[in-house]
């Protein structure tokens, strides 16, 4: 293999048929030479027959040697191209690329090997590649097919929160109506009683008599009062309207002439800019403005009161600002008052029921929105909330 391994195909081949007729040729001529040499002139020329015997048997004799010479140098040839078919084939069979073939020449058939164990080396890389990358893929599915089960759980964890929810508003809901209902006949009566007893007995019975009369009147008709906001606290997001494009100019006015006697005892100077058109439940955005107006007007210290109402758009929303010249409040208390029976101040100096700005923070978030006061003590307040402005705006 030494000897012929940096030899080219073609000059092997080349060499193999030279090499197969010089051998015939030269065991023929060697042939007839020694019979020549052996056997006289004469007996050469008498035997004709018998010499070209010989020589088909020398021809002969010849050809069969250049034949095992040929298959010799052959399988020189062909045993890499072999080899390297067989490699191919096991490759093909296992999809095992880190197989090579063996390569002991440097002529084409070498080249060849070479280029075919190159070419498996790339198909190794990228098969590695390939497993890494789908091992990779294999993880990403696996994690997406977590979260995407962790996302359905919550989807329907929510959903059934939701479903309870809404029976516990349906029931809540229920449950106010009824006992609204059953709670304002017994204090009716006890309200009717009182009073009846304050207007036959007042004055006729003795000072603690007429104390004790009108705290039990006072008493019923907080009572009142306080069942009455409670239940329009409860149906703000469950009675509440359609919403429609409705004028804040309109809501305004009708607001001022529901409050026009507290207007015109306070003699409160209430102004305000053009406002805009929105889409609300008109009646809701009117009692939102009435809450706020009306607590204007009541937190006061002694001044006549000065109101004024504006508005202006900020991105997608209108800003609404209701701004008075009143007591104030502390900063420390501007969440705290929009709470359900959060009251900074006693009854005897500012009545109400504690539920008014409750109700007009539920007002704007069921619209989307949300409600904020700034203030110091002293100074005033100004009440802001936003309500999303409509699309075509």
């Amino acid at each position: 293999m030494g000897l012929f391994s940096d030899i080219s195909i073609k000059r092997k081949l080349t060499l193999i048929i030279t090499a197969t007729s010089g051998a015939a040729l030269l065991l023929a001529g060697a042939t007839f030479l020694v019979y020549v040499l052996i056997i006289s002139p004469r007996a050469v020329a008498q035997n004709l027959a018998s010499l070209a015997l010989v020589i088909f048997g020398a021809v002969l004799l010849s050809l069969l040697v250049a034949y095992a010479i040929s298959r010799g140098l052959q399988r020189i040839v062909s045993r890499p191209i072999l080899d390297l078919a067989q490699v191919a084939g096991t490759v093909s069979r296992e999809q095992n690329y880190s197989i090579r073939a063996r390569s002991e020449s440097r002529d084409e058939i070498g080249l060849l090997v070479d280029g075919f164990n190159q070419m498996l080396g790339q198909i190794q890389k990228r098969d590695i590649e390939l497993q890494e990358a789908q091992a990779e893929l294999q993880k990403r599915i696996a994690q997406l097919q977590r979260e995407v089960a962790e996302r359905r759980r919550t989807e329907e964890t929510l959903a059934n929160k939701n479903k309870e929810l809404e029976r516990s508003n349906a029931e809540l809901e229920q449950f106010v109506n009824v006992a609204s209902h059953d709670l304002q006949e017994p204090l009716r009566m006890i309200t009717g009683y009182t009073q009846l007893l304050a207007r036959r007995y007042q004055g006729k019975l003795d000072q603690n008599a007429d104390e004790y009369i009108s705290f039990a009147v006072d008493g019923a008709r907080r009572m009142q009062e306080l069942i009455n906001d409670l239940l329009i606290y409860s149906r703000v997001g469950t009675r509440g309207k359609a919403f429609t494009p409705a004028d804040c100019e309109l809501i305004l006015r009708n607001t001022l002439a529901s409050l026009e006697v507290a207007v015109e005892e306070s003699k409160a100077m209430i102004s305000h800019d053009p406002l805009p058109t929105i889409i609300c439940d008109e009646a809701q955005v009117g009692q939102l403005f009435q809450n706020l107006l009306s607590n204007a007007i009541k937190y006061r210290d002694g001044r006549v009161p000065e109101v004024h109402v504006s508005s202006k758009r900020e991105g997608g929303s209108w800003v609404f600002s209701i701004k008075d010249n009143g007591i104030g409040i502390e900063p420390q208390y501007a969440e705290r008052i929009f709470v359900v029976f959060q009251r900074l101040h006693t009854r005897d100096k500012y009545p109400g029921t504690g539920i008014g700005l409750a109700v007009c923070k539920k007002i704007v978030e069921r619209h989307g929105g949300s409600i904020w006061v700034e203030s110091n003590l002293g100074q005033g307040a100004t009440f802001y909330f936003t309500i999303p402005a409509m699309e075509k705006e």
